[in-house]
């Protein structure tokens, strides 16, 4: 899977960089994910601005990644 975040819904500009993750497990469609780790979005991603998160997927057997719309709404939930 790839995460990218984006300051707007459509179009827009890119924040960071793309995240990939290999052998993300979905059940029934659900998944959990923890991204920016490494503040591949920056360390001042979610401060303040509206965001978006864009999902690319790949099946095995794909040559490229399939991205799924729309933009998810993206907000901060701190780590417990």
């Amino acid at each position: 899977m790839q995460f990218s975040l984006w300051d707007a819904p459509d179009d827009g500009t890119q924040i960071g960089t793309t995240q990939s993750m290999n052998a993300v497990a979905v059940v029934d469609g659900i998944f959990f994910v923890t991204l920016n780790g490494g503040s591949e979005f920056s360390a001042n991603a979610f401060v303040g601005d509206a965001r978006w998160l864009e999902v690319a997927v790949q099946c095995p057997d794909d040559a490229d990644y399939t991205t799924l719309t729309p933009r998810r709404p993206s907000m901060l939930y701190p780590i417990v």
